[in-house]
């Protein structure tokens, strides 16, 4: 299935740069986690990655935490994190494609999902503000079903970024939305969507970012064609 680029020059106002390197691949631990009642455990709680790339997760919260990792079709296999301080990080990398389920063994409300894939596409576009990174993947089940991760990052430093408001949207050949988030704020710089594609149409994505820092900075977009080549 491939989708082709729907091309409208008025609205791209970025670098055509495109880069096939990003931002960090880490999943923070959220401050306040230990508390069932917070809105959110983890950053992002879906996390598509290439096979045998390394990512890590990272502890943001003010107390120690350790996390389990399993695979759906496989019981004989378990990785253990080291106890992982405050503003510490554990690092792995999975070689076998497939579903890994995290969660923490004190706190049964913290878990999440890594779909691990070697067909994983992902492009960078440069912003005169930052870098923006777009990871997709088809599910392996429901193949008119996609998975998106947004990387927001320094330009310099290529580390992730905190506090981007942004919104997502996917447009299909007519320019019409078949997907769009409302402004969302991202504290740390990772964030997950999904959307059900038609394979008969053609997909341009938009990320809009318009603040920065809880600042609000000129509105920029991210416009990336949707394909799997």
């Amino acid at each position: 299935m491939k989708f082709i680029l729907i091309f409208i020059p008025s609205m791209i106002i970025l670098s055509s740069h495109i880069l096939f390197a990003g931002g960090e691949e880490v999943i923070t631990i959220i401050p306040g986690s230990s508390d069932e009642n917070r809105y959110r455990f983890f950053d992002i709680t879906f996390f598509p990655i290439d096979i045998k790339q390394e990512f890590r997760f990272y502890n943001a919260d003010t107390i120690p935490h350790q996390l389990v990792i399993t695979k759906q079709d496989d019981q004989s296999f378990q990785d253990k994190s080291d106890i992982i301080g405050p503003k510490k990080s554990y690092s792995i990398e999975l070689d076998k494609n497939g579903i890994y389920d995290f969660h923490s063994p004190q706190y049964s409300w913290m878990k999440g999902q890594i779909f691990v894939n070697d067909n994983v596409m992902a492009k960078t576009k440069k912003l005169d503000t930052m870098n923006v990174q777009l990871t997709w993947i088809e599910d392996n089940l429901q193949k008119d079903k996609y998975h998106f991760k947004i990387l927001f990052t320094d330009k310099n430093s290529n580390e992730n970024l905190e506090h981007v408001d942004y919104i997502f949207t996917i447009k299909n050949s007519e320019g019409k939305n078949v997907h769009q988030s409302k402004f969302t704020h991202s504290g740390w710089g990772a964030e997950y969507s999904e959307s059900t594609l038609d394979p008969d149409n053609e997909y341009v994505a938009e990320i809009t970012v318009n603040g920065l820092l809880f600042q609000p900075i000129k509105v920029e977009k991210a416009i990336f064609e949707i394909n799997n080549s």
